[in-house]
């Protein structure tokens, strides 16, 4: 059998334990058998104000025109760089805590990013990479987009979240032509509009993939997580403040539903929308809708850790669509074994983002996506 990580790989599993006066953070490391046949452990004492800090840098890695420094660099990722053998260079990152708000790719040293040096590849779990899976039977790909929201303003968004509307649910164009193209690339037709709801979604069974671009949100506060995040689909402005009657969908998918989809088999599902990789953190890992999707049976999720641009995002899933399909991997009729699939539909995102990156320095752009498994 193929080993679990090549040469030059690498695993690290972040844990976050929390105790009465301190909170220690995990690195469980794991190295090819070649090269060192034990799994070790590192552990980092923290505090509150350590985590806190981390927080903010989260918030300035996510605003629209960032100033680059190393700091989150020196903060979160210095001890971990430490930890790798120096001709490391792909990197499955299990993260937790704090780890979870932090793409390690946009982290920038004063010289480089982490994704100069890595080509990081997030996992739920490692108890995902070392499953070997069977591939279940599927569907023809879904794509969706620009659902039609209803009573919306008359200028389109700029952005693809929800959380900063005061009155009514803009339009995205941009989300439009992305399906459009989307949906052509893997020879299907896209839905949107009236089509793009929320029924809809509910009725697929188990899409090869499946692709949403449209407005997503996650709320902080109290009460399930689950209820928090989501996203809006056709009708979602009609009854964003009213309670629709018996029968009648609101247009909004929280994550409860979602983690109820039947998706066995579907190889990847993209959330081409705002904060779709966050969640509330818990001793259980990160609930939101990243999670439960996985949870509903899909192998991969595109997620995204902040606000995205609308016409620039519609560029980076048009490039990662035609690195994949360009093997024909999500097409064959006879497909190829998971771990051939896998490794195709990573190398393309990769690829995809460092082609993005040559247009889009500033990590506001690129530093959003995140791909879990």
């Amino acid at each position: 059998p193929d080993p679990l990580l090549k040469p030059n790989d690498a695993l690290i599993e972040v844990v976050r334990i929390k105790t009465q006066d301190t909170i220690r953070y995990l690195f469980y490391l794991l190295l090819p058998a070649k090269r060192q046949n034990q799994l070790q452990l590192y552990v980092h004492k923290v505090d509150s104000t350590w985590e806190a800090q981390a927080q903010n840098l989260f918030e300035i890695l996510r605003s629209p025109s960032p100033h680059l420094t190393n700091a989150a660099y020196n903060l979160l990722w210095i001890f971990i760089d430490t930890l790798l053998p120096k001709n490391s260079k792909c990197l499955y990152f299990s993260p937790d805590g704090i780890y979870y708000r932090i793409n390690p790719n946009a982290l920038y040293n004063g010289k480089y990013f982490v994704a100069d040096r890595y080509d990081v590849r997030y996992i739920a779990s490692s108890r995902r990479l070392v499953t070997r899976r069977q591939r279940l039977p599927s569907h023809k790909p879904a794509v969706i987009g620009n659902p039609a929201f209803n009573q919306t303003p008359a200028e389109p968004a700029g952005v693809r979240t929800y959380r900063l509307f005061q009155s009514g649910i803009p339009p995205l164009p941009g989300a439009e032509a992305e399906a459009n193209i989307i949906a052509q690339l893997l020879g299907v037709s896209p839905v949107v509009g009236d089509s793009a709801s929320e029924t809809y979604v509910k009725l697929l069974s188990s899409p090869h993939i499946l692709h949403i671009a449209t407005h997503g949100y996650f709320h902080e506060g109290t009460g399930s997580p689950l209820l928090r995040s989501g996203l809006l689909l056709a009708g979602a402005a009609v009854w964003d403040s009213l309670y629709p009657p018996p029968g009648v969908e609101d247009g909004h998918l929280t994550a409860r539903e979602v983690s109820t989809l039947n998706l066995l088999g579907t190889e990847l599902v993209v959330l081409s929308a705002c904060e779709t990789g966050l969640g509330d953190i818990t001793g259980e890992g990160l609930y939101g809708l990243q999670r439960a999707f996985l949870e509903a049976g899909a192998q991969r999720v595109i997620a995204t850790l902040w606000q995205i641009d609308d016409a620039a995002t519609k560029e980076l899933m048009s490039l990662f669509y035609q690195h994949w399909t360009s093997s024909n991997q999500p097409r064959k009729k006879h497909l190829p074994k998971p771990a051939e699939s896998d490794t195709a539909l990573d190398t393309a995102f990769t690829k995809a983002l460092r082609l993005f990156r040559q247009r889009y320095k500033e990590p506001y752009y690129w530093g959003a996506f995140i791909l879990m498994r």
